[in-house]
């Protein structure tokens, strides 16, 4: 019946069922493409029903063409054909004859020598006065065609295993139904929970204080949430860092102990990154540490008041503190610190933009009505900019994605003190005087009432909204051909006001002061000030110190395919070198004694590879022929 259906399948009306030798590595690399292609869609867990029609096609495909090329490929390593007649041997592509005066049996005996000292395996046979061998070498090339294919078959079974597809099929049958809600694990409904000795391949995870134990993990599907049980709970120890880099650096190691019943005590295991660990198929790491409530203490400085004294408190990450300010009460919510940003910057000497850690930042949300709440960002360390030093903080509002920022500089002492003061001194009414009074004084306009008013609306209106509510307000009052003459003197005026309450500051308090640096202070302050009124910035908030809680994310994942992946991998690669570096030639001689003389024809096959087996060839006749002499 298999030779029925092997003529059949190589009839000429089934001609596209045949595969010759020279397309072969070809095959093998178009069905490895497609194995992968697969295994991508087993573990992105989508289109289940395209990836078990593909999967079944490549299975049927492979197993197909190993099936229809058995006979071929043990046709070649075992059969010989000694008995090659002189016709097919005249037709092939390389092919010679000569003449020697010797007998037939002692040339075949010295041609059996060289060709066997060449590598080739050799057979012979007598028929009356004629002499057959016939050699073969590179035999493993059909053994690496075999196992190239085996060896997809193997990946793409390792990489099904390993992937997510059982648990997408027991999701889609309804054996399993994932949890919408990232609920706690102890609240995770029946029907999401996997057992724990279940085969099926996962990677779960949970966040992990240190004296924790879990014994269940978290798993996220495109569906949800499930959990799996461990056989083996996980103990967290200890969480180690350095807490000098702890805000710089985020290498870490985590000391964990694996309960398992069966031993005498637990066994300790030190984590790190990239440093995973294999017990009774399990793969235990870790992932990133988080925080887990983080003890802060913070100072506030008010901006819209005169004091510079800020109010110190102690809070913790994900905890919320009420304020009453002038405006009304307002609700914090402190969310995030993160101890690493890595931002683009531009570099110093040239245009190129580098990145760099600018150090951590904290996040907070201010709710300040119903109807409005916005995410403040605070770095927590000056940044170098232009040869100068800034705090950096951002604002935006929760629709909005993108903050808006603002720069503002350090004094000589790196501190923001004086830009606090010079802050403060504009709600201070008797500082705001004298300051009014050395413009009038220095524009010889002492006394002059109305200057004294314009001068107060001027800053009261930058206060409210920076330079851009001075704008809108000319805009709103004088023609516009007067607009940018009126708006260059009220910007000129507002800039001596600001100069003559930083000099009041700073005559008040060891600072800056009015020199070279100084001035460069004060160009870089009037920009942020603007700025933080346009924007309505009410306070602003600096880390003073803090008790970090690390939460360690603790990853398990099952993956048993993974031993049939890897040896999938060697195959092809063991198949892969003997495809591509063992090529298979055949060679066969023929002797016919006439007489004293003795007809030797020697005809041969290399495949694909025309070239090389030219000049073999051509140097087997060389050398079979001084061996004949000799």
């Amino acid at each position: 019946m298999l030779n029925s259906m092997n003529r059949i399948l190589t009839s000429r009306r089934f001609r596209f069922f045949r595969l010759r030798n020279s397309s072969l590595p070809l095959a093998v690399v178009l069905l490895f493409a497609m194995a992968l292609v697969i295994a991508s869609l087993a573990y992105s867990g989508s289109n289940i029903r395209w990836l078990l029609l593909l999967s079944a096609c490549l299975f049927i495909s492979i197993l197909f063409l190993l099936w229809r090329q058995a006979a071929v490929i043990w046709r070649d390593l075992t059969h010989y054909r000694l008995l090659q007649q002189l016709s097919r041997m005249q037709v092939m592509g390389h092919y010679v004859s000569w003449r020697f005066m010797a007998p037939a049996s002692e040339l075949s005996e010295q041609c059996q020598t060289v060709l066997a000292g060449r590598g080739y395996r050799v057979r012979s046979v007598q028929q009356g006065s004629q002499y057959y061998i016939a050699a073969i070498k590179g035999r493993l090339n059909r053994v690496g065609l075999w196992l190239s294919h085996i060896a997809v078959l193997l990946i793409l079974a390792g990489a099904l295993l390993d992937s997510d597809l059982g648990l997408h099929l027991k999701l889609a049958s309804g054996e399993l139904q994932a949890e919408t809600e990232q609920l706690p694990l102890n609240d995770m409904p029946s029907q999401s929970r996997i057992p724990a000795r279940s085969a099926l391949a996962f990677s779960g995870f949970e966040d992990v204080q240190a004296g924790q134990i879990i014994d269940e993990v978290r798993l996220s599907t495109p569906a949800g949430f499930l959990t799996r049980h461990l056989p083996y709970p996980v103990s967290v120890q200890q969480v180690e860092l350095d807490t000098d880099q702890l805000l710089l650096d985020n290498n870490f190691i985590s000391r964990v102990a694996i309960l398992d019943a069966k031993r005498d005590a637990p066994l300790q295991v030190v984590l790190g990154s990239n440093r995973p660990f294999r017990y009774k198929g399990y793969i235990y790491y870790q992932q990133a540490v988080q925080d887990a409530g983080s003890e802060l203490t913070l100072a506030m400085w008010a901006l819209q008041h005169a004091s510079v004294v800020p109010l110190k408190f102690r809070t913790r990450l994900g905890a919320e503190r009420t304020l009453q300010t002038r405006g009304g009460r307002i609700n914090i919510q402190f969310e995030k610190l993160t101890p690493r940003n890595v931002q683009p910057l531009q570099a110093e000497q040239d245009s190129e933009v580098v990145f760099r850690n600018i150090g951590p930042s904290l996040l907070y949300k201010v709710t300040e009505s119903v109807s409005r709440a916005r995410e403040f960002i605070n770095y927590l360390l000056p940044i170098k900019q232009g040869g100068r030093y800034f705090y950096i903080s951002g604002v935006r509002d929760e629709a909005d994605p993108d903050f808006q920022f603002i720069h503002i500089p350090v004094d000589a002492k790196a501190s923001l003190q004086s830009f606090l003061r010079l802050h403060a001194a504009m709600y201070d009414s008797r500082k705001v005087s004298r300051a009014i009074d050395k413009v009038l004084k220095d524009a010889d306009n002492t006394g002059n009432r109305a200057a004294r008013s314009t001068l107060t609306e001027l800053l009261g209106l930058f206060m409210e909204g920076g330079f851009a509510a001075i704008d809108r307000n000319i805009a709103s009052r004088v023609s516009e051909g007067d607009y940018q003459q009126s708006r260059q003197l009220s910007h000129k005026l507002i800039r001596s006001l600001l100069y003559g309450l930083y000099r009041d500051t700073q005559n008040r308090a060891a600072g800056t002061g009015s020199g070279e640096g100084g001035l460069l202070f004060f160009e870089d302050t009037i920009p942020a000030l603007s700025r933080m009124a346009e924007i309505g910035m009410p306070f602003y908030i600096q880390l003073q110190d803090m008790q970090f809680k690390p939460a360690v994310r603790i990853m398990v994942s099952q993956r048993p395919g993974e031993m049939l992946f890897m040896v999938g991998w060697m195959l092809l690669l063991a198949g892969l070198i003997l495809v591509f570096y063992n090529w298979y030639r055949r060679l066969w001689l023929l002797f016919e004694e006439n007489g004293n003389e003795t007809q030797v024809s020697m005809a041969g096959m290399g495949g694909r590879q025309v070239g090389l087996f030219n000049r073999e060839f051509n140097a087997l006749f060389t050398r079979l022929q001084k061996g004949m002499q000799g």
